[in-house]
């Protein structure tokens, strides 16, 4: 809590991941502001297992040049390089990474990559962040395809993370385009138009999480189910529950 509160002061307005007072929807909301000022190109960027292969001295060293107190970075080392149990069993002392349900890796993930949403933002380059969800986004093809590779040289040149260039693409924003579950279209009801008048995309559930909505229903309603119509009841409205607050 301490960390965070210090990094705030320094973080990207574009970061809403891991942080207080910022959520899915308000990452959302800021990408359509980008889209529909012009910005139709997108980056799609995947950092390849990124938890998994955090290093851990250059961290302590982002770290050390904000924090004067030895003793947090000795602290914060001793939680990166704890044994992992699991399973009932326990691993070696770890030497690369960030465990993913670590209290503290969150923060540490936002305070690794805000180096990166630093020098974008210095430039003027829009994009937004969400947990490992990035997307840059662009006027042009030819400037994404610039700034890509820019993107891929400082990250694995500098942070020494590693790009997914098999998942990393680029494209112009249309409802194939996911960010957080949802596409973008341009196709709603003159209603919405209406209401909206100078939004030219707007936010729709991806293709993808809605065959997975179904499916999932189908799985619920299944007649071979356990535990009788009230679980049946029970797990139903709670999953549709979850899924209409994140997607409204």
């Amino acid at each position: 809590m301490i960390l965070a509160e210090e990094y705030e002061k320094v973080f990207s307005d574009n970061s809403f991941g891991f942080r207080l007072t910022r959520s899915c929807s308000g990452a959302i909301t800021r990408a359509l502001e980008y889209l529909n000022s012009g910005l139709e190109w997108v980056i799609d960027l995947d950092l390849s297992k990124f938890f998994d292969t955090v290093n851990h001295s250059k961290l302590l060293q982002l770290l050390s040049d904000r924090i004067e107190d030895g003793r947090v970075i000795f602290l914060i080392h001793r939680f990166l390089r704890a044994p992992i149990s699991k399973e009932g069993k326990v691993s070696n002392k770890v030497t690369i990474g960030t465990p993913q349900g670590g209290v503290v890796s969150p923060v540490l993930a936002n305070i690794m990559l805000n180096e990166l949403y630093q020098l974008l933002d210095s430039r003027g380059i829009k994009f937004v962040r969400y947990a490992d969800d990035m997307v840059i986004m662009c006027g042009r093809r030819k400037a994404a395809e610039r700034i890509l590779e820019n993107v891929t040289k400082y990250v694995e040149k500098k942070l020494f993370l590693k790009v997914n260039k098999d998942k990393t693409k680029i494209l112009h924003a249309c409802e194939k385009s996911q960010f957080l579950g949802f596409g973008f279209t341009k196709r709603v009801s003159q209603r919405k138009k209406k209401e909206c008048p100078r939004q030219k995309y707007f936010a729709i559930v991806h293709e993808k999480k809605r065959i997975k909505f179904s499916k999932n229903i189908k799985e619920i309603l299944d007649r071979k189910t356990i535990g009788g119509i009230q679980k049946v009841k029970e797990r139903l409205r709670t999953y549709i529950l979850e899924w209409v607050n994140y997607f409204t």
